[in-house]
């Protein structure tokens, strides 16, 4: 099954999203359970939204005309099997994530690209899913931290490092490329074997494999894929 979630969503305060998830819904949340991410959905009628907590990614889906009736669909952390981030491009006003889970199939998820830090999202689901394992484990706030400079950007100086022809290339230097710009590996995370193909990039880590894929003219949309072992 594949699914869109709302159009181009901002972040919202995570704080404010939890209070209001407890006084009007207030079984939902665990008793430790706490929001990390939230965003709101800006395009359609709006009404949708989702968060990251420590324990899950909570979807909230208003339905009919009134929107009284409302879907509130829950993803643990472990039945994510797969998870990409793309960047814009030039004409581009968003940025997407993708999941790919268990029992749900694929999930897409469009976000404001001048408003929303897309690389912060990929660094919380590091944490969480490579690791934390699916166990809430690993959300400190180093997780989220924003890179104000990575806010719409879709550079990454990992591609001057390689040539055009399909080969395999020096792991060690794609892995130090991804810890600064932008940081794509997490911290105890090694790259054991890279390959390119023209602008495209395949790595194999001691965590996952990570596709690389650079799209369009100017190169600036980019996606990272994650798919774990």
């Amino acid at each position: 099954m594949s699914a869109f979630i709302s159009n181009n969503a901002t972040e919202v305060d995570p704080k404010e999203r939890e209070a209001s998830l407890r006084e009007k819904v207030p079984e939902l949340l665990a008793a430790d359970e706490h929001v990390i991410l939230a965003f709101k959905a800006r395009g359609g009628k709006g009404r949708d939204s989702s968060c990251m907590t420590n324990l899950r990614i909570i979807l909230k889906d208003k339905q009919g005309m009134s929107g009284k009736k409302t879907e509130y669909k829950s993803i643990p952390y472990k039945a994510i099997r797969g998870y990409a981030v793309e960047t814009a491009g030039s004409l581009d006003g968003d940025v997407e994530l993708k999941l790919y889970c268990a029992g749900v199939g694929k999930l897409k998820y469009d976000f404001m690209k001048k408003e929303v830090d897309i690389f912060k999202i990929k660094r919380f689901l590091n944490q969480m899913v490579l690791v934390g394992k699916g166990t809430g484990l690993g959300a400190g706030a180093t997780a989220i931290t924003t890179d104000p400079s990575a806010v719409g950007s879709g550079k990454t100086s990992i591609f001057d490092l390689v040539g055009d022809n399909a080969s395999q290339i020096d792991a060690k230097a794609v892995e130090s490329a991804l810890r600064t710009n932008p940081r794509i590996l997490v911290d105890d995370e090694s790259v054991e074997l890279a390959f390119k193909c023209g602008r495209d990039s395949f790595l194999l880590t001691d965590k996952r494999i990570l596709q690389i894929d650079v799209q369009g003219a100017s190169g600036k949309r980019i996606e990272y894929f994650t798919i774990l072992w």
